[in-house]
C-alpha cells in the first residue's frame, strides 16, 4: 500500500476526496456495522467497500503531491536502525512480563 502523508489527508479531509477516510475514521461506523445492521455488513464493508474508497482516495489525490510523498517515503526506508533501543525495550517487556509473573506467583503462593 503506498504511503499517505497526513499533508495529503489533511489536503483531503476539507473536499469530497475525505468521505471515505471520514467514513472508516467515525467511531459510530463500527457501531452501525457491527452492532446494529449485523456481523456479515461490518466483512463486506472491510473487505470490498474499505479497499475501493481507499483506492478511489489514492487516485484523487493530485500527482505532484503523491510522488513528492512516495520520495519522502522511500527516503525515509534508508534510516539507521538503533539495535540499543531494540535491545532496552526487548530488556523492558521482558522484565514487566517477569515482574507480573513473580507478583502473581506470590500471591497465589501465600495463600
Amino acid at each position: 500500500m503506498p504511503f499517505i502523508s497526513p499533508h495529503a489527508i489533511r489536503a483531503c479531509l476539507g473536499t469530497q476526496k475525505g468521505l471515505v477516510l471520514r467514513w472508516q475514521l467515525m467511531p459510530r461506523h463500527q457501531l452501525i456495522s457491527s452492532l446494529i445492521l449485523c456481523r456479515l455488513t461490518g466483512y463486506l464493508d472491510d473487505l470490498i467497500i474499505l479497499p475501493q474508497g481507499i483506492a478511489l482516495l489514492i487516485k484523487l489525490i493530485p500527482s505532484d503531491i503523491m510522488a513528492e510523498r512516495r520520495v519522502l517515503a522511500a527516503a525515509s526506508q534508508n534510516r539507521p536502525i538503533s539495535w540499543t533501543a531494540a535491545a532496552i525495550f526487548i530488556a523492558v517487556w521482558i522484565g514487566a512480563v517477569a515482574l507480573c509473573g513473580w507478583m502473581v506467583y506470590r500471591y497465589f503462593t501465600d495463600r
